[in-house]
């Protein structure tokens, strides 16, 4: 059993010593850190200012709104507001972010509509996941867990200069506490009346006054999601530990070295799926087999309000250990800074899935109660490593010509092992991808005249991607053995044009090159030795127009944001159903063309110094341009667009002007708060309402028309009581407060055993019921 109370135990413990401590005012980190923290709310003397926030994801501290790109930053207290913890939360705070559940599984991760990764092993993700600017290796589950944040960093759209090949649509930057020259800290617990609990702390401050600063952090947590097993009568869980700890050396003026550890264990029980639809009278494994839904479904009715599933696999569950290393040296030469940042990154991974979430071992049925215990399971077991260096030079913002330029290297290499011991869909599988990259890359900011700045940027990629794979699939003649590499170069870029129109009022136009690498499909089913074909390169082309300004003495902020992407080759993957096949492979295939083009705009005002207002949308079209030999959904039939290829015997369809999977049309999120100062006292009132909307979103990209979810809105509302003074916070919170059931993922792979019907398994969000909690906090 997982030690989730001994945890608990080190963290009180940790808090404990904490608050023995003697109070001291935050200050920023000193001796000319790499990289800057969050910003705090600024309140002048001349009004109630907005805070100024700074954002670090362009390798570079910059004014959020000087920056030319389309970007939001979520602090630590809006993250704390909303309760988040899972990265797929970060769905509900910025319209232009569409992830699915990642309970459990890596999932696709969307920006303005485009999310082009499923789960084959080894393949970039569409959205570059970064821990303090560093990525995170595709396959890992490292950043499904937002704790230990001072903020979020999103930038929407193509960011490939800088981000590189993993961020064709865009980068989520995670911004952690950095070491402080004087004491400081905090530490915060949450509980809910639906069994969260959740504890975190870090603490700050000086080793060595003026040389050595050390921060310490650690979290622990325990969820239960809405899936409850019938036949355990439990709820599927997820307990999470981590803690990360830095170090801060400054041995002169011109020199710091930050050296970082991190480790984090998560591990889930039971199933991350439910059943959602499954067609009346469909039977497992062959048409009128005695394996009916009536038989092996007890208790379970397939609806998308359905929580329930019914099993006695009770191995079911994931377990995911992570650790982190890195050493970043930033020296200044006289107006310059040189930084190069070393990194090691290893995960491991053991998940045990249910095969068909059914009541019944169901080999039981024909042996008469002799079943193998492994019938009903499957297991994966997963080795990821990556190492990665970067050495950056930048210039000088104040500089009228100022620059960052950089190179890049990094390695990833996983190891899968895969077992599912089931007769009739028996596979046996080790697969090792790898894939190296070396980068070069610049950008240049160029005042041309006064107001006026032209913002230019080259990358160049050189791309090594190879695999070898041993995998034995219900073969008589034994495993296929195969292999094969693959490179490619190529050079991304961007051009900006920036107009200052006023003071605090800029304008931009933005074009800009981006790519996703070629790639291997390591889950398709071995025919021979044969090496497999790779999946060509994503090209990308982007256009964007936006606004960023700041009105009315910094109380109101508007940014608005105009584009258009086209992504040709456009990577993407499906479940091929084909009748007579038990195991749907997972196919990756690259459509013709995709292309996303909307409106965002994000507004925040500050009309007095106690009320606080914003809303943020998203109005985003993401449709297949040209998508001629999609995958056919399960009972999808000829009449309904089904082909046979004549090549490769495939069930195809022409998707070409449908919708991209999980991408709404229309996308909100409103948020308002106003505190009220309780006279005489040193005490303070707030009050928080946060309203979040989306419309009607088709979830797979095979357009399952029983895979389509019905829009929705979650009203989270809090109350809450501060003192300054003692810098204490109490906060009770009710969350999904109209109590309205909606999930966060949809797949159809169980449509093959079904006898080729359709079949949807669904994640309930975590929050698909109304829940209440408490949240206590103290800063130091």
């Amino acid at each position: 059993m997982y030690q989730r109370f001994a945890n608990v135990s080190v963290l009180v413990t940790f808090a404990g010593f904490l608050c023995q401590m003697p109070l001291h005012a935050a200050t920023s980190p000193g001796g000319g850190n790499a990289t800057v923290p969050a910003p705090v709310a600024q309140e002048d003397e001349s009004g109630p200012a907005l805070e100024e926030v700074i954002i670090t994801a362009e390798k570079r501290p910059e004014r959020l709104a000087d920056t030319p790109v389309s970007a939001t930053v979520l602090s630590e207290s809006r993250l704390a507001d909303d309760n988040t913890g899972d990265i797929s939360e970060l769905s509900k705070l910025v319209p232009s972010v569409n992830i699915n559940g990642t309970l459990s599984q890596r999932s696709p991760m969307g920006i303005r509509g485009v999310s082009s990764v499923l789960g084959a092993v080894g393949i970039s993700s569409g959205v570059a996941v970064q821990v303090d600017g560093v990525p995170i290796p595709s396959d890992s589950f490292a950043g499904n867990q937002v704790e230990d944040v001072e903020n979020v960093e999103v930038l929407k759209g193509p960011q490939a200069t800088l981000g590189g090949r993993t961020a064709a649509s865009g980068v989520i930057n995670y911004v952690t506490h950095q070491p402080t020259d004087s004491l400081h800290g905090s530490v915060s617990a949450t509980m809910t009346d639906d069994n969260e609990q959740r504890f975190s702390g870090y603490i700050s401050g000086p080793i060595e006054p003026g040389t050595v600063d050390m921060s310490l952090s650690g979290y622990v947590s325990h969820r239960d999601y809405p899936m409850v097993n019938l036949a355990t009568k439990e709820n599927t869980g997820e307990d999470v530990f981590g803690t990360r700890v830095k170090m801060l050396i400054r041995p002169s003026d011109d020199l710091n070295i930050t050296l970082a550890a991190h480790v984090q264990e998560m591990k889930s029980s039971g199933s991350n799926l439910v059943y959602g639809y499954l067609t009346p009278g469909a039977t497992l494994l062959f048409p009128g087999s005695p394996l009916t839904q009536q038989a092996l479904l007890t208790g379970v009715t397939p609806s998308f309000s359905n929580i329930y599933y019914n099993s006695p696999v009770t191995r079911t569950g994931s377990q995911f250990i992570d650790g982190d290393v890195s050493a970043t040296i930033n020296y200044k030469i006289g107006a310059y800074d040189l930084t190069s940042t070393t990194a090691y990154q290893h995960e491991y991974q053991d998940l045990v899935q249910d095969l068909f979430l059914v009541d019944e071992y169901f080999w039981n049925i024909f042996t008469g109660g002799h079943a193998p215990p492994f019938s009903n399971i499957q297991q994966t077991w997963e080795h990821i490593s990556q190492t990665s260096e970067e050495l950056k030079l930048t210039s000088p913002t104040t500089d009228r010509i100022n620059f960052v330029t950089g190179i890049y290297y990094s390695d990833t290499r996983i190891g899968q092992e895969f077992s599912r011991a089931l007769l009739p869909a028996e596979q046996i599988s080790s697969v090792t991808p790898d894939t190296a990259t070396y980068d070069a890359y610049g950008r240049v900011n160029w005042g041309l005249v006064a107001g006026t700045t032209l913002v230019t940027g080259l990358r160049f990629n050189h791309d090594e991607i190879k695999y070898s794979e041993i995998q034995r699939i219900n073969a008589p003649e034994g495993a296929f053995a195969s292999a094969g590499s693959h490179s490619n170069n190529v050079v991304v870029g961007d051009v900006t044009l920036k107009q200052q129109i006023l003071p605090g009022w800029i304008a931009y136009a933005t074009y800009a090159r981006g790519y996703s690498p070629g790639a291997y499909n390591t889950n398709i089913a071995l025919a021979s030795n044969a090496p497999l074909v790779p999946v060509g390169e994503e090209k990308i082309n982007h256009f964007e127009l936006g606004s960023k300004g700041e009105f009315f003495d910094r109380r109101l902020s508007v940014d608005v944001a105009l584009f258009e992407t086209i992504y040709n080759n456009f990577q993407v993957e499906s479940f091929q159903i084909e009748p007579g096949f038990i195991n749907a492979p997972l196919v990756l295939s690259a459509a013709g063309k995709a292309q996303t083009r909307g409106l965002e705009m994000d507004l925040m005002g500050r009309p007095t110094q106690n009320l606080t207002a914003s809303m943020n949308i998203a109005l985003i079209d993401a449709v297949f341009k040209q998508y001629n030999d999609a995958a056919c959904y399960g009972d999808q039939s000829d009449a309904q667009g089904c082909r046979t290829d004549p090549v490769t015997g495939q069930r195809i369809q022409n998707v070409s002007g449908s919708t991209l999977p999980n991408a709404p049309k229309f996308k909100a999120n409103f948020a308002l708060e106003q505190r009220v100062p309780i006279s005489a006292s040193p005490f303070e009132l707030s009050f928080r309402a946060d309203y979040s909307y989306r419309t009607s979103a088709e979830m797979l990209p095979d357009q399952n028309p029983y895979a389509v979810f019905a829009s929705y809105g979650i009203l989270n509302a809090s109350a809450g009581l501060h003192n300054e003074a003692y810098r204490y916070t109490i906060t009770f919170f009710v969350n999904n407060a109209l109590n309205k059931h909606y999930n966060t993922d949809a797949e159809d792979f169980f449509s093959s055993v079904w006898s080729n019907t359709n079949a949807i398994l669904v994640q309930p969000a975590r929050d698909s019921f109304r829940y209440a909690g408490v949240r206590a906090s103290k800063e130091f």
